[in-house]
């Protein structure tokens, strides 16, 4: 909470779980009760280790639910559970170092959610 007061961006990860979810609505008010202090406060939120099958709809129900909340921006880059994570830390790498384009490819445009055009007028690869 003390933070929030301070921070000038907040990124609140969520797996696409109902009991995760749940927690959400609190956040919010917690960030609007920040703002009072904060006005400046920019509070983000973005689905983490969604499913990669498909056919499971978690993430997308989660999507629906996260855009209600008007204190809070959705970061439209979910991160899904993908083995590489794992494996890129046991290698003590990072997943951008890895043979893995889709997961690479999450977190450049993570990286776009949460920096914006900073990241290029900087000249630096997300």
């Amino acid at each position: 909470r003390s933070a929030m007061c301070a921070a000038d961006v907040l990124i609140s990860p969520f797996p696409p779980a109902q009991a995760d979810l749940w927690t959400v609505g609190h956040l919010s008010e917690l960030v609007k009760l920040a703002r009072s202090f904060n006005p400046r406060l920019i509070a983000r939120v973005l689905i983490n280790v969604a499913p990669t099958n498909w056919r499971v709809k978690k993430a997308d129900e989660a999507r629906e639910l996260l855009e209600q909340f008007e204190q809070l921006e959705l970061v439209l880059a979910p991160i899904h559970r993908r083995q590489v994570f794992d494996d890129a830390m046991c290698d003590g790498r990072g997943v951008v170092e890895m043979d893995n384009k889709k997961a690479r490819a999450e977190l450049e445009a993570l990286a776009r959610g949460i920096y914006g055009e900073q990241i290029q007028s900087q000249g630096h690869a997300a």
